[in-house]
């Protein structure tokens, strides 16, 4: 994919999760005027802390979005704006987790490390690695991006063999799914069964799904990328990962609906 394309893509991913992380922390400050009857077991210390987060957080996300128009416009501070967003945004959802984490979790507060409160910073990481990645021809003119837009062919088989690792987690749950369907007979047999394949931290509601997207998002950017390679081999092997990651992904929304 070229330079441009990443770019735009950035920067557009950033003014999204940006907006959206503005609206979450409107609700979270508004939230205990609408709801007051239903948040009885919230000790106040916890509740101001919530709220204090949720202004934070207003800035942090301002400075998200930013960073998203500034990349798109290839200002001389993009390339900094946007490491420092990133930077900002991992440790304001990483640190609440170390001091928070004692507060007994409600269904509107949860500040424990498990897969769904990590899933924001892991979306950061993979920004600033896509970053790292075009920072080297992001203020080259497009005609030699397009000279150089093809990737080393070592460097295009070792991202498809990460393509390949990638497809390989969600494959590897859904067989086991599988395999605990077909073992048990009751539905309650099942999930109990598929839950002593897996690790405890993957035994929320849900958890195992949102593992496999996030492992077939990747496979698909990874065997994207790679479809540039000039073998008919590992073409043909990332066709196969880019197709399969595509229906394991359609299939794991399915299933959380």
């Amino acid at each position: 994919m070229k330079t441009s394309s990443w770019i735009k893509i950035i920067g557009i991913l950033c003014i999204i999760f940006g907006g959206s992380g503005i609206i979450s922390n409107i609700s979270e400050i508004a939230l205990p005027e609408m709801s007051k009857d239903k948040l009885p077991a919230i000790s106040p210390e916890l509740m101001g802390w919530v709220i204090r987060l949720a202004y934070i957080g207003l800035v942090v996300n301002a400075i998200y979005i930013i960073a998203g128009i500034l990349f798109l416009v290839k200002k001389s501070i993009s390339l900094k704006f946007i490491y420092s967003a990133l930077a900002i945004s991992i440790v304001y959802k990483i640190v609440p987790l170390f001091f928070l984490s004692d507060y007994p979790s409600t269904p509107f507060f949860n500040y424990e490390f498990n897969i769904y409160n990590l899933i924001g910073p892991f979306i950061d990481v993979a920004l600033i690695a896509a970053v790292i990645r075009i920072s080297k021809n992001y203020f080259m003119p497009a005609e030699e991006n397009t000279i150089r837009k093809t990737l080393a062919q070592q460097k295009l088989r070792v991202y498809s063999l990460m393509g390949v690792l990638c497809l390989s987690i969600p494959i590897s749950l859904t067989v086991l799914w599988n395999h605990a369907f077909n073992s048990a007979a009751t539905q309650v047999e099942r999930v109990a069964l598929y839950k002593s394949y897996v690790p405890e931290f993957l035994h929320g509601r849900n958890s195992t799904s949102l593992l496999s997207l996030v492992f077939c998002i990747a496979a698909i950017i990874l065997s994207s990328v790679c479809l540039q390679t000039t073998v008919k081999l590992w073409k043909a092997i990332n066709i196969i990962v880019l197709v399969l990651s595509i229906l394991s992904l359609l299939l794991n929304l399915f299933q959380m609906m």
